[in-house]
């Protein structure tokens, strides 16, 4: 029998986009189950072989392990990610590569991609 949380939890109703795309993939799953997940994680496999041309990551070490480009060239602009360690486990967002940007990594508005800690660029939660 599917899991009826499907390993998160729904936030509030709101009208972001990450909303209305977290609630449609619980709907998903409310109505086809496991097969939906197969189907994310097949999809997600397949982003990841293409870092430079997709923009899902499943998690923040996997932001971790890449570093943007505001050109688009080296890397990627922005990405979505699913989740800090699980999908949506409440860390999932949007993130965008901010060239100067010398923050320190605080797991949630900050990721110090590949570049590292002592070179100026960072991910930044949109």
């Amino acid at each position: 029998m599917p899991n009826p949380n499907h390993g998160f939890t729904a936030g509030p109703t709101g009208n972001s986009l990450l909303d209305r795309v977290q609630n449609a993939v619980k709907t998903a799953f409310d109505t086809f189950g496991d097969s939906v997940q197969r189907a994310i994680n097949a999809a997600a496999a397949a982003a990841l072989t293409q870092v430079w041309s997709g923009t899902v990551l499943n998690t923040h070490n996997d932001l971790r392990r890449i570093s943007g480009d505001m050109d688009g060239k080296k890397g990627p602009r922005a990405v979505v990610v699913l989740g800090d360690t699980a999908y949506f486990d409440g860390g999932q967002g949007v993130y965008g590569w901010d060239p100067i940007n010398t923050g320190g990594d605080n797991n949630t508005t900050i990721i110090v991609g590949l570049n590292g800690a002592t070179k100026p660029g960072r991910w930044r939660k949109i």
